[in-house]
């Protein structure tokens, strides 16, 4: 099987990102379209000055996008346009709470008046996969990415922490990783199944990594769920299981057995 990413494999023509930090003044980050009016330099001047405030470079490539979501559809500088099209969105109040936050990051750098929305997201109980079916989408996927599938499903990492593991993150002699954490969280000390730590020194020797680089090279998040999702799509449709197909990476978090 060609490997994910390679010249000719099913996401040889998907457009390249740049990992890390903004691109050229006139491109800030590739995944997203530019709108039509002057919403563009402006939300530009909302992500430097976060980027100079030292927020995270996922935070900040997630706030462009949904600044630039609501730049698409809305007048950027009509907060009560923006809550009237928020409000009016098909979309779940979690989502609608994540435009909100990113907005609200505009009204402050621009000085403008609102009465900020509250949406809140309401609490789901998790779907956790069955163990077999995870090992069917580990078996059907490439060496790289059944090898990161097979951590998230050992550590319930999420895939912005998993991305950002670097070869001094790992214990390979005891099976263990020191993840960075996302979100402020606590350091933590995570265990490998044996089946794993081999899946994970077998990727490694085809590989040469530094000591501070990331495992999983240029692959992030966004990336990652991408080429899961394939895959496991074409593993539902190989097997005839739609089932497969309604299993989320975050489902991984919870699939962890002791």
């Amino acid at each position: 099987m060609r490997a994910v990413g390679d010249a000719g494999g099913p996401f040889s023509q998907m457009p390249s990102k740049t990992e890390g930090g903004l691109q050229p003044a006139h491109q800030p980050y590739s995944t997203v379209t530019r709108p039509k009016n002057d919403s563009y330099n402006k939300i530009l001047n909302v992500i430097w000055e976060l980027k100079k405030l030292g927020k995270a470079n996922d935070t900040i490539k997630n706030i462009s996008k949904l600044l630039h979501r609501l730049a698409k559809s809305t007048n950027l500088n009509d907060p009560e346009a923006v809550k009237s099209f928020v409000a009016a969105l098909d979309r779940n109040d979690g989502y609608k709470r994540n435009l909100i936050m990113a907005y609200e990051h505009y009204v402050n750098y621009y000085g403008l008046t609102w009465t900020k929305p509250k949406y809140h997201e309401i609490a789901k109980m998790p779907k956790i996969p069955q163990e077999s079916k995870i090992e069917t989408i580990i078996a059907n996927s490439p060496m790289k990415l059944g090898t990161a599938i097979a951590i998230s499903r050992d550590t319930g990492l999420r895939p912005i922490e998993l991305m950002r593991l670097t070869y001094k993150n790992l214990d390979l002699q005891n099976g263990l990783t020191y993840p960075e954490t996302a979100k402020h969280g606590s350091p933590r000390v995570l265990k490998l199944r044996n089946s794993t730590l081999n899946m994970l020194i077998n990727y490694l020797t085809t590989r040469n990594i530094g000591i501070n680089e990331t495992i999983f090279g240029t692959w992030n998040s966004d990336l990652y769920g991408k080429y899961f999702r394939y895959y496991r799509n074409q593993t539902a449709e190989k097997l005839q299981d739609p089932s497969i197909k309604s299993i989320r990476l975050y489902d991984l978090d919870t699939s962890s057995q002791p």
